[in-house]
């Protein structure tokens, strides 16, 4: 399980270090594979461009709306475990626009998917 390995990272600055490390490899991972999509979901659902820029526009809206409720989160639980949690939620909801068959079902799911982020 890898709640075990997070919990014998010390807390030191390698320690911080590598989860850190860890954390935005994952991000990054996630955020590549999600790019490499966006010809063939904006394909699969006739958006033009501007439409499709439309749609992205959730994924601010999303980091906006959802950073008060993040600063709540890390007030009450440790840090580690929310972007433990945020990394596979992220890379979760990651699979969602592609599985849209509409427009408005993709702007929510990236809505969805910049929240964890």
């Amino acid at each position: 399980m890898i709640l075990p390995f997070f919990k014998k990272i010390q807390n030191t600055p390698r320690g911080y270090r590598i989860a850190n490390t860890v954390f935005f490899f994952l991000s990054g991972f996630g955020y590549s594979s999600w790019v490499s999509r966006i010809p063939h979901i904006q394909a699969q659902l006739h958006l033009s461009e501007a439409e499709f820029g439309a749609v992205l526009f959730a994924f601010p809206i999303g980091l906006m709306l959802t950073m008060p409720f993040t600063g709540k989160l890390l007030n009450k639980y440790s840090s580690r475990y929310i972007m433990l949690l945020g990394a596979v939620m992220f890379n979760v909801a990651l699979s969602l626009p592609g599985l849209a068959s509409i427009c408005l079902a993709v702007g929510n799911y990236t809505f969805i998917f910049w929240s964890f982020s």
